[in-house]
């Protein structure tokens, strides 16, 4: 693990504490970082689903429903 000294606004600080629900500056921080992570993660994996054709189908529906065959 590495010790890092950085400026961080006391104001900023307190609303990722609050956001996060860090007891600690360190937990906080920690906190902050995983889920900005996470957060870059879910935007590939949903652009990467967005880009294969092959699980998208060819035609909108068109919104009006196939007549049914009598029974």
């Amino acid at each position: 693990m590495t010790k890092t000294l950085i400026d961080i606004p006391d104001d900023l600080m307190e609303q990722a504490r609050r956001v996060t629900g860090g007891a600690t500056k360190t937990e906080t921080v920690r906190t902050a970082l995983r889920l900005l992570v996470q957060q870059r993660q879910q935007h590939d994996a949903i652009a990467w689903f967005a880009d294969s054709a092959p699980f998208l189908p060819e035609a909108e529906p068109t919104g009006e429903a196939e007549p049914q065959q009598p029974r």
